[in-house]
């Protein structure tokens, strides 16, 4: 069978950063690796956006595309312009709000739903399709039968991630140049583990993994890492470091390989400092950035988050980082009730730290998530482009305009040529006011800016989904 594996591109009103934050689509090259014995190619539209030029030229039987629930109207559009050019093609939809709310995936252009994260259901998706055999007897999914959406029952999470073959990164190898983590161009992304050990009441991991941390071994995401082409490595795990035990196992075996790797990844701010020596090590092997959740800077918000850091633990975090020559990213999230003088304390608080990277996420009750049960009839809009970590879908005290206003001046505050003098970044970045970065990022200033325009934007077109 020829199967065409799609990344859907960033809906028109997505402001979260839009042109700085291109990885790849690595959940599709491990789909692409499961169904090696069949025709893959990947369709990556945040790159190459021409998907009828795409399924011309490829001619596929099959189209499986996944995304976040950011992404939900753009695949119900997409399955339906499949649908209009072939009907006889087979569409699937799989990904994150999938797994939470597939009922959003109704529609008569769409096939099958997949409300699972494991891969390898989707080898037996394809042999059902090209048998024509019914999908009944694979759990995990939500099919059509007569016309019926009909679920097949709840699948087991994948507890044996060693038995997953390796991505195939030859399906992107066209786009590799292309990808990139803010400033950081020619990044190459692995997992190393899925499911995290914290309750975070704003996020879905845990949830996802019925609360377990499952672990690839040290040695098969080593080996992995030997396969990568490119020298930046970006560990997407929710925290690198969990397991304090592997990580130095997987230190100890780039260690031994002499592996020539600058490493990204997640680490929690009390890990940094209790485990202090290990963060050493690593940045021995080549770790060169940390994003770490800072959360806030204020006391009460910290309580959200079940104390899970605090200001103290993650200032000293701060200065471990900075004593091993590694770039810290500090990701803050933005409540619903900040005022003017929150976004003033926030700015001099990151200034004061010396912080280059920093991210500012609104509060956002994802589907799945804890927040969202405490909080959906809240939820101001149904309109799930402006579910894209950089708009707020809670009742903001500031207007919306100056709300967005202080979202950009914090960014631009804090991504300053005086703050990466100052923080000393390992890995260097251009400020060349013409580059294609920079660029991007005044884009994205300008449009996180504009964003309470999107508020009052009613599409005909646009999907609303049920709260």
């Amino acid at each position: 069978m020829r199967i065409l594996l799609v990344n859907p591109p960033y809906p028109e009103k997505s402001v979260g950063f839009k042109g700085l934050i291109t990885v790849e689509p690595l959940a599709l090259e491990y789909l692409g690796a499961a169904v090696s014995d069949h025709e893959v190619e990947i369709l990556d539209m945040v790159i190459e956006p021409d998907l009828i030029k795409k399924m011309e030229s490829f001619k596929p039987d099959l189209i499986s595309i996944t995304g976040f629930t950011v992404h939900v109207g753009v695949i119900r559009q997409l399955c339906k312009s499949i649908k209009e050019i072939n009907p006889k093609i087979t569409t699937i939809v799989g990904g994150s709000h999938a797994f939470f709310k597939p009922g959003d995936f109704y529609s008569s252009h769409i096939d099958v739903i997949v409300a699972t994260d494991d891969i390898m259901v989707f080898p037996k998706i394809v042999s059902c399709v090209q048998k024509g055999s019914g999908l009944g007897d694979i759990a995990g999914l939500h099919i059509k039968i007569d016309d019926k959406w009909i679920h097949t029952g709840n699948a087991l999470c994948i507890s044996d991630l060693d038995s997953l073959p390796f991505p195939n990164r030859q399906l992107t190898k066209k786009y590799r140049e292309s990808y990139k983590w803010y400033f950081h161009k020619k990044v190459a992304t692995v997992w190393g583990s899925v499911g995290c050990p914290h309750r975070c009441y704003f996020c879905t991991q845990w949830i996802k993994s019925n609360g377990k941390f499952i672990a690839r071994s040290p040695e098969s995401l080593v080996s992995e890492i030997e396969t990568i082409e490119e020298e930046l490595v970006f560990i997407a795990d929710d925290n690198t470091f969990a397991d304090i035990k592997r990580a130095e196992k997987i230190y100890s075996l780039i260690k031994e390989k002499g592996l020539k790797k600058k490493f990204i990844g997640y680490c929690s701010p009390k890990i940094a400092v209790i485990h202090k020596d290990l963060i050493k090590k690593w940045a021995e092997i080549g770790l060169v950035q940390v994003v770490v959740g800072f959360e806030s800077i204020r006391e009460k918000d910290l309580h959200d988050v079940k104390n899970k850091s605090s200001l103290e633990i993650a200032e000293k975090a701060i200065e471990v980082f900075r004593e091993y020559g590694i770039d810290t990213m500090a990701s803050f999230i933005v409540y619903p009730d900040f005022d003017v003088k929150d976004f003033a304390a926030l700015r001099k608080y990151v200034n004061s730290k010396k912080l280059f990277y920093s991210e500012y996420t609104p509060l956002t009750p994802f589907p799945g998530s804890t927040l969202y049960e405490q909080r959906v009839s809240e939820i101001t809009s149904s309109d799930p482009e402006l579910f894209d970590m950089q708009h707020m879908v809670l009742p903001a005290k500031l207007p919306l305009k100056e709300f967005y206003r202080q979202m950009s001046k914090t960014y631009l505050s804090s991504h300053s040529l005086w703050n990466a003098l100052r923080a000393k970044l390992n890995l260097s970045i251009s400020f060349n006011p013409f580059s294609k970065v920079m660029i991007s990022y005044y884009k994205f200033l300008l449009n996180l800016r504009r964003a309470y325009k999107n508020h009052d934007v009613q599409k005909q077109d646009t999907y609303k989904f049920n709260l």
